[in-house]
C-alpha cells in the first residue's frame, strides 16, 4: 500500500520509486550503447568517454545510496536537494540515451524484440560474464546490477520495468546492437550533454557526499586502467581523457584533479606495453650525456651521491641513484667481440627512466628525473648506471628514513614525529604503491632506506617523503623477468620469504604490499626493522631473515601487540594485513592466484579493490 503522499514516508516511497525507475532506464541506456558492436575505430575514444560518464553517474548513485539496496527516507536525505529536481536531471539522462539509440538504431531488426518473454530476458542476463562487465565498465556496474535484481525481487518484477525495458538484455545478448552512425559530432553532442547533466548531479550534493563521489570516481578510473591491457585500448582511453579534459572549466576542482590523474596514469600504463619495442630514439631521449654539466659532490648516505647540474645559467642540486651492471660477451663466435651490457638491461633501464621522467600525480611521491647515464662513459671507474633526480634549490641534501630511524651520527637529528605526521606518511606510501600497481609496475625495493627526505638548513619535512630505489623496478607483465635486487641479508629482511636471495624469481604485487607492511611497522614503531626484531646486523643469518614474516605473524606475537598498544587496533590491523598480504586475512589474492591470473587482469583488479578497501580507505578514515 502506498503511503500518505503528504507524509515524509509517503514522499520518500513515491520519490525513490520514481527515481529508481529513471535511474534504471539511464543505466540500461548506457549499457546498450557501450555494448554496441562494429563501432568505427574513430568512435572508440567516444565509447571510453561514455564509460567515464557512466561511471560518474554510477558513483553518484553509490554516494546517494541507490546502489546498496536502501529505499525511502535515507536516500532522500542523501540526495541533498529537491528530489523532483534530481529526478528531472536523471530523467534527462535517460531521455538523451533513448534518443541517441533511436537515432543510431534506425532498423527494426536492431531493436529489442518486444515479444521475448521476461523469463527469457532474465536467463539471457544470467549468462553474462562478470569479467566482460568488469573489462568494459567497472565493478560498480556489477554492484548496481545486483542491487537492481534484489530490488525487483522485493518489489515485484513488473513494478520496476520501465518503457525502456530490454536495453540491458540486448546489450548483453550475443546479437548486440550494430553501430550505424558515422557522424562523430552526434556522439560528441550526446557526451557533452551527459557530462553537463552528471556534473549537475555532483553539484547538488553536500560536501561529504561530494567527497564520496570523487573517491568512487577515482576507484573506477583505476579499474579502467587496470583492465585495459593493449596499447590500442590505452590509446583510446588517453584520447577520451583529453576530450573529457576539454570541459574541465565546467567541472569542480575535484573532477579536474582526477581528470589530470587519469590522463597521467594512462600515459604511464602505456609505457609498460611493451618495453621491448623501445626504439633507439626512445632510449636516446632517456640518456643524459652532457657530463660537463654534472658535477658530483661525493658519496652520501646509503651509496647515493649528491651533485650539481648546470641548466642554462643555473646550478640545480640533484641526487644520483646508482645501479651496478655486469658486462657479458655476445653469444656469437666472433673472436674480436667485446664485452657489452646485456640489451635487456639497457631496455629495462631506459623503460624505467621513461616512467620516472613522465609527469606523474603528486601522490606518486617521486621527484623529477633528468635521465640516466652510464658512469663508465663518464668516469671510466665503475660499471654502473646513474639516475639523476632533482632536489629543491633550498634543500640540496637528502637523508633516508632508515638513517632517521637509526638515529645515526650522520644526518640531521629529528625527534619522533607526531602520530598525525606518521599517519600522513603512511597514506602517502600506500597511495604511491596503489598508483604504481595501478599502472602495472612493481617497485621491488620498498624499505626505509629507499624513503628519502630533502633538507637544507632546517630539519627535513617528514610530511614530504620521496620514494626512491626504483633501480630494479619493472612492469608487472608475463614477458618481463625479474632482475635480481642487490644482494644482502639486510635487504632480504624486507623481501617476501620465497624470493629472498633469488636472482630470477618473479616478484609480484603482494610482495610489494608485504614490504609496505614492514615499512609501516617501522614508521609507527619509529625504529628500524632490525631493532624491532631484536636482530644484530653483524650476526644476521639467512634463517633469521627467512623467518621474519613467520616471526611477526606467529612466533613473536608480542611485537605486534606492542604496536597495538602504541597506535590502536586500526593501524595494527592494517599493518598485520599487509604483512599477511595474501589470502582472506590479507588482500584476497594468493601468490599462486596472482601468478595464474596475470593475463586476464581480473586478479589484479581483485587485489586492487581489496587494497583500496582494506588499506587506502582505512588510512583515509583515521582521525587523531
Amino acid at each position: 500500500m502506498v503511503g500518505d503522499p503528504l507524509s515524509v514516508a509517503g514522499v520518500a516511497l513515491g520519490g525513490t520509486s520514481l527515481l529508481f525507475q529513471v535511474f534504471d532506464g539511464a543505466v540500461k541506456g548506457f549499457n546498450f550503447i557501450v555494448a554496441a558492436v562494429d563501432m568505427p575505430v574513430a568512435c572508440e575514444k567516444y565509447r571510453e568517454w561514455l564509460i567515464i560518464e557512466y561511471n560518474r553517474i554510477l558513483a553518484w548513485g553509490e554516494a546517494v545510496k541507490l546502489i546498496d539496496g536502501d529505499t525511502g527516507e535515507r536516500i532522500i536525505v542523501s540526495l541533498g536537494a529537491d528530489p523532483l529536481e534530481i529526478i528531472t536531471i536523471v530523467s534527462r539522462v535517460d531521455t538523451l540515451l533513448r534518443n541517441f539509440v533511436d537515432l543510431n538504431n534506425r532498423y527494426a531488426e536492431l531493436r529489442p524484440d518486444e515479444w521475448v518473454t521476461d523469463d527469457a530476458r532474465d536467463k539471457a542476463r544470467d549468462k553474462v560474464s562478470h569479467e566482460d562487465v568488469l573489462k568494459t565498465v567497472s565493478s560498480l556496474a556489477l554492484s548496481y546490477e545486483k542491487t537492481r535484481q534484489k530490488r525487483e525481487h522485493l518489489l515485484g518484477t513488473n513494478h520496476m520495468r520501465a518503457a525502456f525495458r530490454g536495453l540491458l538484455d540486448v546489450a548483453k545478448n550475443p546479437k548486440r546492437i550494430r553501430w550505424v552512425l558515422r557522424d562523430e559530432s552526434v556522439f560528441t553532442a550526446l557526451l557533452e550533454d551527459l557530462r553537463y547533466q552528471t556534473t549537475r548531479l555532483h553539484e547538488l550534493v553536500d560536501d561529504r557526499t561530494s567527497n564520496k563521489i570523487l573517491d568512487v570516481v577515482s576507484k573506477t578510473q583505476l579499474e579502467m586502467i587496470q583492465m585495459r591491457k593493449t596499447s590500442e585500448a590505452l590509446q583510446h582511453l588517453i584520447m577520451a581523457s583529453h576530450l573529457f579534459a576539454k570541459y574541465d572549466d565546467k567541472s569542480s576542482i575535484g573532477d579536474r584533479s582526477r581528470s589530470d590523474v587519469l590522463r597521467s596514469l594512462v600515459q604511464l600504463k602505456c609505457l609498460t606495453l611493451p618495453i621491448d619495442k623501445l626504439s633507439k630514439e626512445d632510449m636516446a631521449e632517456c640518456r643524459f650525456v652532457d657530463f660537463a654539466d654534472l658535477a658530483p659532490i661525493g658519496a652520501k648516505e646509503d651509496g647515493r651521491s649528491t651533485a650539481e647540474l648546470v641548466i642554462g645559467a643555473q646550478k640545480i642540486p640533484v641526487w644520483i641513484e646508482w645501479k651496478l651492471y655486469e658486462l657479458e660477451l655476445p653469444s656469437d663466435e666472433d673472436e674480436n667481440a667485446q664485452p657489452r651490457i646485456h640489451p635487456a638491461t639497457e631496455l629495462r633501464t631506459a623503460a624505467m627512466t621513461r616512467m620516472l621522467q613522465m609527469e606523474k600525480p603528486s601522490d606518486f611521491c617521486t621527484p623529477p628525473c633528468y635521465g640516466y647515464f652510464d658512469d663508465w662513459e663518464r668516469s671510466k671507474t665503475a660499471y654502473r648506471f646513474g639516475w639523476i633526480f632533482a632536489l629543491p634549490v633550498s634543500e640540496p641534501n637528502v637523508v633516508s628514513l632508515y638513517t632517521l630511524l637509526s638515529n645515526a651520527e650522520k644526518g640531521p637529528k629529528v625527534p619522533k614525529p607526531s602520530l598525525n605526521t606518521r599517519i600522513l606518511m603512511a597514506k602517502k606510501f600506500a597511495t604511491s604503491i596503489l598508483y604504481l600497481h595501478g599502472v602495472d609496475w612493481l617497485h621491488k625495493g620498498i624499505r626505509s632506506a629507499n624513503v628519502l627526505f630533502p633538507y637544507g638548513q632546517s630539519l627535513p619535512d617528514l610530511e614530504s617523503p620521496q620514494l626512491s630505489g626504483f633501480e630494479y623496478s619493472r612492469p608487472d607483465a608475463s614477458n618481463q623477468t625479474t632482475e635480481g635486487d642487490e644482494p644482502g641479508l639486510e635487504v632480504d629482511m624486507y623481501r617476501w620469504p620465497t624470493i629472498q636471495s633469488q636472482i630470477t624469481h618473479r616478484s609480484r604485487k603482494i610482495h610489494d604490499i608485504y614490504a609496505l607492511g614492514l615499512l609501516l611497522l617501522e614508521v609507527f614503531m619509529w625504529k628500524p626493522l632490525h631493532r624491532i626484531l631484536d636482530f644484530d646486523l653483524k650476526e644476521l643469518g639467512f634463517d633469521q631473515v627467512r623467518d621474519v614474516r613467520q616471526m611477526l605473524l606467529k612466533d613473536k606475537p608480542e611485537i605486534l601487540s606492542k604496536l597495538r598498544q602504541k597506535v590502536g587496533y586500526k593501524i595494527h590491523d592494517l599493518i598485520r594485513r599487509c604483512i599477511q598480504a595474501e589470502g582472506e586475512e590479507g588482500f584476497m589474492v594468493s601468490e599462486e592466484e596472482e601468478k595464474e591470473g596475470e593475463h586476464s587482469g581480473i586478479v589484479g583488479l581483485k587485489l586492487q579493490e581489496a587494497f583500496m578497501e582494506r588499506a587506502i580507505d582505512v588510512l583515509q578514515d583515521l582521525n587523531v
